[in-house]
């Protein structure tokens, strides 16, 4: 990939302007390849986890940064181009346009690589809002190995901060919240917590490793309603199950429902979730969201 996207860079600088900046963005958001700097990087990450399931091939998004015009365009089914630059969006819009078209083979082969395998790559972390089973409380939190950091554009916030938000963001030195939170006594599903207000107060970012598949963007909903009584006090069903269950009705990804999950201490990926809601589909208790 690295060959690939670094012959598209330099064909993108010849096009629009040596200060161009060029990623190739997963459907969830996930940068497969970038020369983008943190502020870009997250913006257009951001615009296509919110829109990738909107938009059609060939669709495209213009935004801004500042003096620079950032433009995204849907390649593939599942592979965004997004190039930056300062030069003006029909002229970015065109270049993104001869790159599809040069390097079509190229990204269709990417695609099915998305589709066939996992593919390990970094996320920029959000909030997820999620009911605990345990607490009986709607909670935000964020996956317990994501790693947080400050960023660049960080300044003055008018945003609280406790004891533990200090702690939590002097700690921030690469570490993951889990090894934050033990080096500090903090419970860890607290610590998750915190770090989701900081990351929604824009004092921190956060990303996280996942080994990624198009199948982890998938939505599952119930088929039949089960109160939540019921669930908890079902003896046969795990706490996690209980969890995927009693969080079907908010529209959350596999991808999503597995951040929730780590949230609150259960180390369970994206691939276990999965698994378990093809089980329940067979059983008939939820489907897959058109």
């Amino acid at each position: 990939m690295e060959e690939l996207c670094g012959a598209m860079a330099g064909r993108a600088k010849a096009l629009v302007g040596a200060d161009a900046s060029l990623a190739l963005v997963g459907p969830l958001g996930e940068l497969l390849w970038s020369s983008m700097n943190d502020d870009e990087g997250s913006f257009v990450s951001n615009v296509v986890r919110k829109l990738s399931g909107v938009l059609g091939r060939g669709d495209y998004y213009v935004g801004g940064l500042g003096e620079r015009k950032v433009v995204v365009v849907k390649a593939t089914d599942r592979v965004c181009l997004a190039l930056a630059a300062s030069a003006k969006e029909g002229v970015i819009l065109f270049a993104l346009r001869l790159l599809i078209n040069a390097f079509s083979n190229e990204l269709v082969e990417l695609d099915a690589k998305l589709a066939e395998e996992a593919v390990k790559t970094e996320l920029e972390v959000y909030p997820i809002e999620v009911f605990d089973p345990s607490s009986g409380k709607e909670v935000k939190v964020v996956p317990a190995d994501a790693v947080p950091y400050v960023p660049e554009d960080v300044g003055p916030k008018a945003v609280r901060l406790d004891g533990r938000s200090i702690a939590l963001m002097r700690a921030t030195d690469g570490k993951t919240i889990a090894d934050m939170a033990r080096e500090l006594g903090m419970d860890v599903r607290e610590a998750c917590e915190v770090v989701a207000e900081l990351i929604e107060g824009r004092v921190l970012k956060a990303r996280v490793v996942e080994e990624f598949k198009s199948d982890y963007d998938a939505v599952f909903v119930p088929k039949v309603r089960i109160e939540s009584t019921e669930l908890m006090a079902r003896e046969d069903l795990r706490p996690f199950e209980k969890f995927i269950l009693m969080n079907l009705v908010r529209g959350l990804t596999v991808l999503e429902l597995s951040w929730g999950l780590r949230g609150l201490g259960f180390d369970v990926k994206p691939d276990e979730v999965l698994s378990l809601l093809k089980e329940m589909e067979e059983a008939g208790l939820v489907e897959k969201s058109s």
